[in-house]
C-alpha cells in the first residue's frame, strides 16, 4: 500500500480506505484493480470521494455478481462513461447493454473487463476476477 501511494497523488489513508473497501466486497485490490480504479478516478478529476464512490459501486456490483442500474447510475454520477466503456469491452450497443443490465446478465466477467478498461496504462497485472 505504501509503494502504491508513492506512485499516486493519493494519501496513505485514502489508499488504505479504498484498499479495505475493495477487499470487503471481495475484490483483490492488488491484482491491478485498485490501480485501474485510481486511474479512472484521476481521469475524472480525482479525489478521495470519487475514488471511494467508484470503488463502492463496483464493489456492490461484484458482491451481488451483476452490474445493474443502481451501480451503473452511481458510476455515471461520478463521470464514468460506463456505457461507452461497456460497448468497447463487450461489442454490444448501449440499448443491448441496458437490456442485459435490467435482466441481471452483466456478470462478474463484464465487471472485470470494465475494471481493466479503466486502467490508462494497461498493466500486465493478472486480473483474477474471472469466474
Amino acid at each position: 500500500i505504501k509503494k502504491f501511494t508513492r506512485d499516486t497523488p493519493l494519501q496513505l489513508q485514502d489508499v488504505t480506505e479504498a484498499f479495505t473497501l475493495l477487499k470487503a466486497f471481495g475484490l483483490d485490490p492488488m491484482d491491478g484493480t485498485l490501480q485501474a480504479i485510481t486511474d479512472q478516478s484521476e481521469k475524472l478529476g480525482g479525489g478521495m470521494e470519487k475514488l471511494t464512490g467508484i470503488s463502492s459501486a463496483l464493489g456492490q456490483a461484484w458482491a451481488k455478481q451483476k452490474l445493474q442500474g443502481e451501480e451503473i447510475l452511481q458510476l455515471v454520477e461520478r463521470g464514468v462513461p460506463v456505457w461507452d466503456l461497456l460497448e468497447k469491452t463487450t461489442g454490444k450497443n448501449t440499448e443491448q447493454l441496458q437490456k442485459l443490465s435490467s435482466a441481471g446478465k452483466l456478470g462478474r466477467d463484464v465487471i472485470s473487463d470494465l475494471i481493466k478498461e479503466f486502467c490508462c496504462c494497461k498493466h500486465d497485472a493478472p486480473y483474477r476476477h474471472r469466474q
